[in-house]
């Protein structure tokens, strides 16, 4: 390939309707879950970045598709998108100096591969896998088990330390954009019956969007809060 000057990689599934994905209290979202597949890949190929620049699409405070470009000291740039909306390409491009490698669909398991020289040559690399490639990491583990090591050649514990840096960088940045004014803040003072006011972040994809709220069917079928009482007033509450 000679030198190394660009990395791209794509990892998007349809799994919107898996709950775990979509609620924050389960550490749900794109980056976290699918993210991590093109993120050790760049890895592997550049290394650690230099700096990270991210962008996320949120609802119901996690994200369903998060984009970023890792910038090197050498002035290689890699740029991952991934989402949980869409099954995208699940492809990735290695491009050189010399040639550029496609990895076909999906990338991050034994798959088909093109090497595409400068000249317009081409070889091919074909592996009919049937699978969804994580049977050779569990075998690779029972061997480092089995072995008695604590730490794999191929993926060091200070690379899975670092990946993870990188991630935390990520989100970090994406929290950031509901703290620099990215996000409006309210008071509102209907969102509950109670009467109490609530602070509101207007979440894209919520009920605190006005459009939102107004589609969802008012529908309170739990008993709560139906009571009503008598005030020392007289009057009912």
């Amino acid at each position: 390939l000679g030198e190394v000057i660009n990395v791209q990689a794509d990892h998007g599934q349809s799994l919107m309707t898996i709950k775990r994905l979509t609620d924050p209290n389960y550490a749900g979202g794109a980056l976290l879950d699918l993210g991590i597949y093109p993120v050790s890949f760049i890895y592997m190929i550049l290394g650690k970045p230099e700096k990270v620049t991210s962008r996320a699409e949120l609802v119901g405070g996690v994200d369903y598709q998060t984009s970023s470009i890792f910038e090197y000291s050498t002035g290689a740039h890699a740029t991952f998108t991934t989402n949980l909306k869409v099954k995208g390409p699940t492809v990735a491009i290695v491009s050189g100096t010399k040639a550029r490698l496609e990895l076909h669909t999906s990338f991050y398991r034994p798959t088909d591969m093109r090497l595409i020289y400068n000249d317009g040559n081409t070889v091919e690399f074909k592996n009919e896998y049937r699978g969804h490639g994580l049977r050779e990491q569990a075998i690779y583990f029972e061997k480092m088990l089995i072995s008695g090591k604590k730490s794999s050649a191929l993926l060091p514990i200070d690379e899975t330390v670092s990946i993870m840096q990188t991630l935390d960088e990520i989100r970090n940045q994406i929290l950031d954009s509901m703290k620099d004014g990215s996000f409006e803040i309210h008071t509102d003072m209907k969102a509950s019956p109670t009467g109490f006011p609530i602070k509101i972040v207007s979440l894209p994809g919520t009920t605190a969007m006005p459009e939102t709220f107004a589609a969802r069917p008012k529908l309170c079928d739990m008993g709560y809060l139906r009571e009503p009482i008598l005030l020392k007033s007289g009057s009912l509450a």
